[in-house]
């Protein structure tokens, strides 16, 4: 038939002339085919190809006497000849090219060094009477155990970090496809999509550089740290190693520092506020920027109120509160002299380390007679002030300082709270006939 004669054009084969029009044909290597009253006059070799031997008539000068013949090559040949050995080298090009990319992007820490990771702690000087004078230490973190954290605090990280952290394995799918759209959107890279157990795993081990090859170890890392840890053990590591801003970290350092109670005492537009601090610490400060931080703690809520954590009407209760900070660093003021000197000779004895080592210092002061002490002092100088200078000039105004309203004014004093028999700045926020209106802090009168 046609169509297996074309299919033998270009191949070598092996012919025999038996007579009555007949040959036998023998494609090497393979059987011997015998077709029947065969005539190669009614086939045409193929458009651009040479008349193979085959087709030839017996008595044919081109006829080949051996029966076999190299055919011509044809452009298609050529092609291949030239593309394949292409092909080759783009190929191992590429395996090596994506050897090397593998290679540094699987070149990850061990997530093993979490059994044996320690944070930095810090270190407390302690009165007598086991009063804390003060803290030194490069971050300044208490450690709270996973199963301590409240839920007020699991939920508000939930809601405003990684509202399916309890559903992913470390990767949140849709998460990266709408961090991709808003970075389209925006034409930068303005959302990472990153889950809490990524964002854990670039505290730990990685860099906040943004780039390529550092989110894909972070959800290698990510991945890592699901398949070796619970949720809750997961939930603990990042709720003790983010930070809150003024070298603050851990979630229990932070309660102590903005409320003067632990986390567990934590209420839960508190709890809000504080969960809001990490994600830009310096701009969400409650101290440096308390309005800032006031509309963050009040989308936490809303976050909140969206995965049906709370109802409408505890989410608008709890937006009600203002700021009600009790910031901790007064025990600092009570000898400050007195601690550097513990200070110093911590460092000449230890080195750096003792801004890590989480060290308790037991010294022989008393708090009460240093209190009592610093008083006496303060009472003197300001009895002696008033005798010698009388009423003191006003040194500042607000107008001076730009601001709209008086009542925008925030004293540094102000900051660390306010205590009865203290000395502190006040504004004057208004004046009727000889009485004025005095604020200090939350308080005016």
């Amino acid at each position: 038939p046609p169509n297996f004669v074309h299919r033998l054009i270009g191949q070598p084969v092996s012919c025999r002339h038996v007579g009555s029009g007949s040959m036998i044909f023998d494609p090497l290597p393979g059987p011997l085919v015998l077709f029947k009253q065969f005539n190669p006059a009614q086939f045409k070799p193929a458009r651009g190809r040479k008349r193979n031997p085959m087709t030839a008539a017996p008595n044919s000068k081109k006829q080949e006497t051996s029966g076999t013949r190299e055919p011509k090559r044809s452009s298609r040949d050529r092609l291949r000849r030239l593309v394949v050995p292409l092909l080759i080298l783009a190929a191992v090009s590429l395996g090596v090219g994506s050897g090397l990319f593998v290679s540094r992007i699987l070149d990850v820490p061990s997530i093993y060094e979490l059994e044996d990771y320690t944070p930095s702690l810090t270190t407390a000087v302690l009165s007598s009477d086991g009063v804390i004078l003060a803290r030194f230490a490069s971050e300044k973190r208490v450690i709270i155990e996973a199963g301590d954290i409240p839920q007020v605090v699991k939920d508000a990280v939930v809601a405003a970090e990684d509202s399916h952290f309890y559903q992913h394995t470390g990767i949140d799918p849709i998460g990266v496809a709408r961090a991709v759209l808003k970075d389209i959107r925006h034409q930068r890279l303005a959302e990472g999509g990153s889950t809490l157990t990524q964002q854990l795993a670039k505290l730990l081990f990685l860099t906040p550089e943004k780039s390529f090859e550092r989110k894909i170890k972070e959800a290698v890392l990510a991945i890592r740290i699901e398949l070796n840890y619970t949720k809750d053990e997961i939930m603990g590591l990042y709720c003790n190693q983010v930070c809150f801003d003024h070298a603050v970290y851990g979630i229990e350092m932070a309660s102590r520092y903005y409320f003067s109670k632990p986390a567990t005492e934590l209420e839960r537009h508190e709890a809000a506020l504080l969960v809001g601090i990490p994600r830009r610490p310096a701009a969400y400060s409650p101290i440096k920027n308390p309005d800032r931080a006031l509309r963050r703690r009040n989308w936490v809520l809303d976050r909140m109120l969206e995965e049906g954590m709370i109802e409408k009407e505890e989410c608008e209760e709890q937006k009600a509160h203002p700021l009600e900070l009790q910031v901790l660093d007064s025990t600092a003021r009570l000898a400050p002299h007195f601690t550097e000197e513990i200070r110093k000779y911590l460092k000449r004895n230890y080195g750096g380390s003792y801004l890590e080592r989480g060290l308790r210092v037991h010294t022989t002061i008393d708090s009460r007679m240093q209190q009592a002490a610093n008083d006496a002092v303060r009472d003197g100088l300001l009895q002696l002030s008033r005798i010698r200078r009388g009423f003191r000039d006003i040194e500042k105004n607000t107008f001076k300082l730009e601001l709209a309203s008086p009542e925008l004014y925030d004293s540094p004093g102000w900051r660390f709270g306010i205590e009865e028999g203290g000395v502190y700045e006040g504004v004057v926020l208004k004046l009727e006939g000889g009485t004025a209106t005095v604020r200090v802090g939350p308080h005016q009168g």
